[in-house]
C-alpha cells in the first residue's frame, strides 16, 4: 500500500470548463452586480442579477477570498460560471479588485 494516489492524466485538448451546472459550493458569496454592469450592460438595459462565490483562505492572520464561481440571473435564465467563466465575463482586474474588496470585509 502507498501513500501516494497517481493523478489522473487529464488530456491538454479538453479546456477548463467555463460553465458550470450549478453554482459552486462557497464559503461566502457577494452581490457584484455594479462590476458586471460596468462592464457588460451600462445601461443595465438588461436587469441582470449576478453574486459571485468564493473561497477563504488564512495567511498569517489575513483571509483571503478566491473567487470560484460566478452566478449571472438576467431574462428568467440563470447561467453558473467557473473562474475561468468569470475572468472572461469580468476580466482580471475586476476579478482581482472584487477578490481584494471581499477579502478585506472578511477582517
Amino acid at each position: 500500500m502507498t501513500l501516494h494516489q497517481p493523478i489522473p492524466q487529464v488530456p491538454l485538448s479538453q479546456p477548463a470548463p467555463m460553465y458550470l451546472k450549478q453554482a459552486p459550493l462557497a464559503d461566502s458569496e457577494c452581490d457584484v452586480t455594479d462590476a458586471w454592469n460596468e462592464r457588460n450592460d451600462p445601461e443595465n438595459e438588461e436587469g441582470a442579477i449576478v453574486t459571485a462565490f468564493f473561497e477563504h483562505a488564512t495567511d498569517h492572520g489575513q483571509t483571503q477570498a478566491t473567487m470560484i464561481g460566478l452566478t449571472v440571473e438576467e431574462c428568467g435564465e440563470t447561467f453558473h460560471y467557473s473562474t475561468i467563466g468569470a475572468l472572461f465575463q469580468l476580466g482580471l482586474q475586476a476579478v482581482r479588485r472584487i477578490e481584494l474588496v471581499h477579502g478585506e470585509t472578511l477582517q
